[in-house]
């Protein structure tokens, strides 16, 4: 097998510090829909060091893209996975020693799908921050590794502006696993009096990251970490259909119940006493000879003496 081709270092003229050149290949899965697409776009905006190729065939083994990722000279790369038309998943991973990291994408608000106030240019620098919960597991300090790798701009980079207008922030949920990535563009304050010079407002894009397994290698290798809590969205379907279905049930039974119902109703003591049967019950039998009406009015007189 050939060594892997590497993307070479820059060096700094003045300190002789060598910056290592990052380059991270983009590339999508068929079936991606438009909402996936303007996000790609978003990362391609705010990743000045990425390569396109074009869209990966499905029927190919994910573990390919290891060779992809060497022929294109890159040491990253962004795999968008995209199941159904609508479930993203994230394959984030180093080349050539890995690891991989698969990330669930949800909560997708592209920056044209909102008015968001912010604006920064096209091809700055970052400002990357991130929260102190990043520190705290084993499985965000890789997570927060890959983040710096693929969103800082190398040193030097060809395509990149020299000064810096936004800020990528990466924050750890209350659940202590799910990341929010927001990006901000630096304003500045100059005709504002009492206020900063500068302020921060968002420009977009807006997402959400689950991280839910971590592999040892590039696009494979063995399971080093899994998300226990984490529900895949075919599981969730599941539990969606099953709840469904138990609410047919259920409809279905009560309509039965309404049509094996006893539709009979109760006697009423007062009208049954109004018919010849019911007052025979009360009263006696009634003598029909001569005149009924007398006989009967003399029959109720007498049982009420």
């Amino acid at each position: 097998m050939a060594s892997p081709v590497l993307p070479p270092t820059r060096v700094d003229e003045h300190s002789g510090h060598a910056y290592p050149a990052h380059k991270v290949l983009m590339i999508k899965c068929k079936g991606t829909t438009t909402a996936y697409g303007r996000l790609k776009s978003d990362m391609e905006r705010l990743i000045p060091h990425h390569k396109k190729d074009p869209r990966f065939e499905n029927r190919l083994p994910i573990s390919t893209l290891a060779e992809l990722i060497r022929l294109r000279t890159c040491d990253h790369a962004i795999f968008w996975e995209v199941r159904h038309r609508k479930d993203l998943t994230w394959w984030l991973t180093s080349y050539p020693h890995g690891p991989t990291v698969k990330l669930q994408v949800t909560n997708l608000h592209p920056s044209d799908a909102l008015r968001f106030r912010g604006n920064f240019r096209r091809f700055t620098r970052p400002v990357l921050s991130f929260s102190h919960d990043f520190n705290e597991k084993i499985e965000l300090r890789i997570c927060k590794e890959l983040f710096k790798r693929v969103f800082s701009t190398p040193y030097l980079h060809h395509k990149s502006a020299p000064f810096v207008d936004h800020v990528i922030a990466f924050r750890v949920r209350e659940d202590g696993i799910s990341i929010d990535v927001r990006v901000y563009s630096i304003t500045a304050n100059d005709n504002v009096k009492g206020c900063d010079p500068e302020s921060l407002e968002e420009t977009g894009p807006s997402f959400t990251l689950i991280p839910f397994m971590i592999l040892s290698a590039v696009m494979a290798g063995d399971v080093l970490w899994t998300n226990p809590n984490f529900v895949s969205p075919g599981q969730r379907m599941k539990i969606l259909r099953e709840q469904e279905q138990q609410k047919k049930i259920s409809r279905m039974k009560a309509v039965e119940r309404m049509r094996n119902r006893d539709v009979t109703r109760p006697i009423d003591p007062i009208d049954l006493c109004l018919t010849r049967q019911g007052f025979e019950d009360a009263f006696g039998p009634i003598e029909t000879s001569g005149n009924p009406g007398g006989s009967i009015m003399r029959h109720f007189t007498k049982s009420h003496e």
